[in-house]
Parts: C-alpha cells; structure tokens; sequence
C-alpha cells in the first residue's frame, strides 16, 4: 500500500500514515510505517529527501518511489491480480 501511495505522489511518513488509514487498512503504529518506510529505502525502492520548506515544525522527510520500486510495484500487482482471481473463483463456490 506505501508503495503505491508514493506512486501518486510524494509525501510525509505522517501522511503515509493518514493515507494508509483512509485505504480502510488498519492504522499501524507510526514507528512501523517508519521502519518499513526505512527498509524500502535500503532496497532503494524508494528515495527520501529533507523537506526544508516545511512551513511548521523542524524539517521533515519527503518519501518518493524510485524507479526501482516501480518495477517491484509491478510484479506486486501482478501477485494481487492472482490472489483477487484466486478470491473470486473461491467466492463463487460458495455460492
């Protein structure tokens, strides 16, 4: 779900966090989506800079997909693809 979020544009670990819950998904800690958001970077799956323009508080970190996790989103969308069709085929033999 962060990667496609940062597919739609770059934002905040705090505003992932916001986004993340508007999905419907369960709202993780912060400190997690801060972990997993640290993780995705060491396999540069996406990139992060400091935001300085930031017109309240210290400056904060602005997360962006790189090319590379472009490419991990793909073959993620395409094992989502498989399990809908794998739901689908179960929901209709229960009915």
């Amino acid at each position: 779900a962060l990667l496609v979020l940062l597919k739609e544009k770059p934002q905040h670990g705090y505003t992932l966090v916001d986004s993340l819950s508007e999905l419907g998904l369960s709202t993780p800690h912060p400190s997690v989506v801060y972990r997993v958001l640290r993780d995705m970077e060491n396999l540069q799956w996406i990139s992060s800079q400091w935001d300085a323009d930031a017109s309240q508080g210290p400056p904060r970190r602005i997360y962006a997909l790189t090319s590379q996790g472009e490419v991990i989103l793909r073959k993620w969308q395409f094992e989502l693809e498989k399990a809908v069709e794998l739901i689908n085929e179960l929901n209709h033999r229960i009915k």
